[in-house]
């Protein structure tokens, strides 16, 4: 019984439908349409698009501001313009700033270390895009203080 309920439904549905072939297909446009239904009632019907989100790559550009006094060795005083001195080993010196250097994400792109006389003079040089800083590390004698030049024009 309720199968032939359900098949009397099925037939007038499908005699009411007959007569408004727009609202049995299933082809939709781009465009919103009224299509006519049974009671009179238009509602708009759309095909829907995926849409496309391009989202831009943010382009990130960091300044480093460095000062010269960011690259001051710890316990050397200062003597004059880009220049201080310390009593510490020149090599324990230069180490700090080969670290420095590094630490900063800098490649060292010169390094030159001589030793002739008791005469040190080490050379630090590194470079990143247009930034560029040059460490000279100077000592005239095994007990004098050890002299160090920054240069970063």
């Amino acid at each position: 019984m309720k199968s032939l309920a359900a098949l009397v439904v099925f037939l007038v549905f499908g005699l009411l439908f007959k007569s408004h072939p727009a609202v049995l297909s299933t082809e939709t446009s781009a465009d919103p349409t009224i299509t006519p239904t049974p009671s009179g009632i238009s509602t708009p019907s759309t095909t829907p698009k995926p849409k496309v989100i391009i989202f831009p790559t943010p382009t990130v550009t960091l300044t480093v501001t460095v000062t010269l006094g960011d690259w001051q060795y710890p316990s050397s005083n200062k003597v004059g313009d880009n220049k201080w001195e310390s009593h510490d080993d020149a090599k324990t010196i230069t180490d700090w700033y080969v670290n420095k250097i590094k630490s900063m994400g800098l490649p060292v792109t010169s390094f030159v270390k001589t030793n002739t006389n008791d005469k040190i003079l080490n050379s630090l040089a590194a470079a990143k895009d247009s930034w560029k800083i040059k460490i000279t590390i100077a000592q005239d004698s095994s007990d004098a203080a050890v002299v160090i030049t920054i240069d970063n024009s």
